[in-house]
C-alpha cells in the first residue's frame, strides 16, 4: 500500500482528488487530505513509514507548495511529487523538487491517472532494490527502503527494519559489500540507510523513527561529505 498526502488550498478539491484515487486505484493507497501545510510537514516528518506520493498545490494559504515539497524531499528523497495549480508562473520553480508531473486545475481524471502510474513506476524501481541473506538454511529478502540501519556486536549482526529486527551471525563488511550507495558506514559497528535519516548531528544521526546512530570521529569527514552529496542528488546514488 502506498502512503499519499494531498494538500490543496481548497479542501474540497483535495477530497475530490482522493475520491478519484480511491475509485481508479481501489485499496492501493493510504490517503491523508488537508488544506493545512503545517500538517503536511508534521505528517511527512513524523510518520514511521515513508511518504510515497505528495500531491500538492503550488500555493497553499501563505505557503509555497514548492518549498514544502523541496523540504520533504530532503528527508524523504524517494517521495514522488505531483504539483497542481491554476498558475503557470511556477513552471520553472517546480523543478527544484524534482516532480513527476504538473497538473492544471481543475484536475482531469485521465491525467491524474497518468501521473499516479508514473509515481508507482518510480517507487517500484526503489522496491526492487533488495538485500538477500541466508540464515540457518533460510533465505531472507529485505527490501532496502525498509531497512533503517544495521548494527554489529562482534559477529552478531542485527538488521533493523520498519517492521522487524533480524539477527544473524556474519561480518558487517560482508553485508556492506552487498548494499548500494544509499547505505553509509558511519561507524565500525553501524551502517545507516541515508533515506531514513531525519537529522544530521556532529556525533550521530537521528532517524525518522527517533533512533540515534553514532558517527565515529575517524569517519566524520567522509560521512559528512557523502551525506551532503546524497542530500543534493539522492537519485544519483
Amino acid at each position: 500500500m502506498y502512503n499519499v498526502i494531498i494538500c490543496d488550498h481548497q479542501l474540497s478539491t483535495g477530497i475530490q482528488i482522493e475520491k478519484l484515487l480511491r475509485s481508479d486505484f481501489p485499496g492501493e493507497f493510504e490517503i491523508f487530505v488537508t488544506d493545512n501545510p503545517r500538517l503536511v510537514m508534521r505528517n511527512a516528518l513524523t510518520r514511521q513509514a515513508d511518504l510515497d506520493i505528495l500531491i500538492i498545490d503550488t500555493e497553499v494559504r501563505d505557503f509555497s507548495g514548492i518549498d514544502i515539497a523541496e523540504d520533504i524531499k530532503k528527508t524523504n528523497p524517494n517521495t514522488q511529487v505531483i504539483f497542481e495549480s491554476v498558475h503557470h508562473k511556477y513552471a520553472q520553480d517546480i523543478f527544484r523538487a524534482s516532480p513527476v508531473y504538473f497538473l492544471n486545475k481543475p484536475v482531469q481524471e485521465d491525467l491524474l491517472k497518468i501521473a499516479i502510474e508514473r509515481c508507482k513506476e518510480k517507487l517500484d524501481l526503489v522496491d526492487r532494490k533488495a538485500l538477500t541473506l541466508k540464515k540457518s538454511g533460510r533465505v531472507y529478502h529485505f527490501v532496502c527502503r525498509d531497512i533503517l540501519y544495521i548494527e554489529s556486536s562482534k559477529r552478531l549482526v542485527t538488521i533493523h527494519t520498519i517492521n522487524q529486527d533480524v539477527e544473524m551471525y556474519c561480518r558487517l563488511d560482508q553485508i556492506e559489500d552487498l548494499l548500494d550507495a544509499s547505505f553509509l558506514r558511519c561507524h565500525q559497528s553501524y551502517i545507516v540507510n541515508m533515506d531514513c535519516i531525519r537529522v544530521f548531528q556532529k556525533n550521530n544521526f537521528i532517524l525518522k523513527n527517533g533512533s540515534p546512530i553514532p558517527i565515529s570521529q575517524s569517519r566524520f569527514t567522509d560521512v559528512r561529505d557523502r551525506y551532503e552529496v546524497f542530500r543534493e542528488n539522492p537519485d544519483a546514488m
